[in-house]
């Protein structure tokens, strides 16, 4: 019995289980007010970071 070639290798069961332990309950970001907020908040770090690097 073989096992079919997935590139580098890996452990059996290694993908499903990091698989598993990054599927976290889908959140949307588009949900409510808290999702506008996390939206504003990650464009705000962005544009910081762009602007330090920018002005340096």
């Amino acid at each position: 019995m073989t096992l079919p070639d997935t590139g580098p290798e890996r452990p059996p069961g290694s993908a499903s289980e990091t698989r598993e332990l990054t599927q976290q309950p889908p959140r949307d970001l588009g949900d409510g007010p808290r999702g506008w907020v996390v939206l504003v908040l990650a464009a705000l770090v962005v544009v910081v970071v762009v602007a330090v690097l920018v002005l340096r």
